[in-house]
């Protein structure tokens, strides 16, 4: 999914639902921007991988370039993008997709635990879409907007109807 933020400026932040080894999840937001230098330094850093020698060596997924920004319809467009991106990504060999520099771009980050701050006239808008980005029947409403909490403390369940939560974990109720 994606957010729209709108402190300190309008922008969308990509939502990344990352599982780590021990089998914790977390999620984490990158500005495309971000994700996009992150692709070019990973280029740079192997540049074989990347076709640089020869494009029939590449292996490192392609990722457009930012272009001119159309709002909601674009960040819905860039959703499906990245989440071929990454699923190309991690297919690649460890020492591309287990590597120090993958790791550091979805490790969470301490803004990623802090609640998006709300501008005084709007909220932040969340949007999920579907796994594949592709819509379907059951999607004419088009994208939910939900709210998220975040956890401020751990929480053990106590009954089966109930889910644990760690200290910064986000939930979205729907």
């Amino acid at each position: 999914g994606f957010e729209k933020r709108f402190v300190p400026s309008q922008h969308y932040v990509y939502m990344f639902l990352v599982k780590w080894q021990d089998l914790s999840e977390k999620v984490v937001y990158r500005k495309f921007t971000e994700i996009y230098e992150f692709h070019k330094m990973l280029k740079e850093m192997f540049p074989i991988e990347a076709g640089e020698i020869n494009p029939a060596n590449r292996i490192i997924p392609h990722l457009p370039a930012p272009r001119w920004y159309h709002g909601q319809r674009t960040a819905e467009s860039r959703q499906g993008t990245l989440s071929e991106y990454c699923a190309a990504l991690m297919a690649l060999p460890p020492k591309i997709s287990r590597g120090p520099h993958v790791l550091g771009f979805f490790k969470v980050r301490p803004e990623d635990l802090q609640l998006p701050s709300n501008s005084p006239t709007r909220k932040v808008e969340t949007y999920l879409v579907t796994k594949d980005g592709k819509s379907n029947a059951a999607d004419i409403t088009g994208p939910i907007v939900l709210q998220s909490y975040r956890s401020i403390a751990n929480y053990q369940t106590t009954s089966g109807s109930e889910m644990a939560l760690a200290t910064g974990d986000v939930v979205e109720v729907v």
